[in-house]
């Protein structure tokens, strides 16, 4: 049995992940996209 205050501790810890996939997943296609643009200029 789980009591609140893990699961609370548990949600807050599921949020910051979203968030920081969320995040790092922006940043992976920034760096995609400047690398198609890298692959096409040097093409």
């Amino acid at each position: 049995m789980i009591n609140t205050n893990s699961f609370i501790a548990l949600n807050v810890v599921d949020k910051y992940c979203l968030h920081n996939l969320q995040e790092l997943s922006k940043l992976r296609n920034e760096y995609l996209s400047k690398l198609s643009k890298l692959f096409v200029y040097n093409s």
